[in-house]
């Protein structure tokens, strides 16, 4: 009886250690967001691989918010300058070239790479997935003008002109 008792204490004690990892994982995360300028210091509008601000809707190649969810107006543009081997980072960072302020966003999790004249998508690892046309992305995919990326309560399309 006294093993028994043992055993449930310390499945108790790993609960309750498990439960106050979380409230602290929780804390940090909130104290990432708004550190990260949730609300303030919007992107600004990328030229060549500079922060980028959403803009005014532009002919040339680049991600446009779709949708009326998310922290930017629906038609914002985000450039993607194609005369360069760029890559296009997206995250609640403020390191990234697309910041997205909103918590279900990762510090870091996403990026576009150019590769040759295609761009690819990938996760980086994100806890709440990356999402191109409906379906979470698992590895690189290669974008094609149309698509719509969603990451966290945002939705970009891609297009424009290559």
């Amino acid at each position: 009886m006294a093993l028994v008792f043992s055993i449930l204490k310390f499945v108790l004690i790993a609960f309750i250690y498990a439960f106050l990892y979380q409230v602290a994982r929780t804390i940090q995360l909130d104290i990432d967001y708004h550190e990260a300028g949730a609300g303030r210091g919007r992107p600004e509008r990328m030229v060549s691989g500079e922060r980028n601000r959403p803009g005014r809707p532009d002919p040339g190649l680049g991600l446009y918010v779709v949708g009326e969810q998310g922290e930017f107006p629906p038609g914002a543009f985000f450039a993607i300058d194609s005369s360069t081997d760029t890559v296009i980072t997206l995250g609640r960072g403020s390191g990234n070239i697309i910041s997205i302020p909103d918590p279900y966003v990762s510090v870091n999790h996403a990026r576009i790479v150019k590769r040759g004249e295609e761009y690819w998508l990938e996760d980086l690892g994100s806890k709440n997935g990356t999402f191109v046309n409906g379906k979470r992305v698992s590895r690189a995919v290669r974008l094609s003008l149309g698509d719509t990326v969603t990451i966290g309560d945002t939705t970009f399309q891609f297009r424009g002109v290559r």
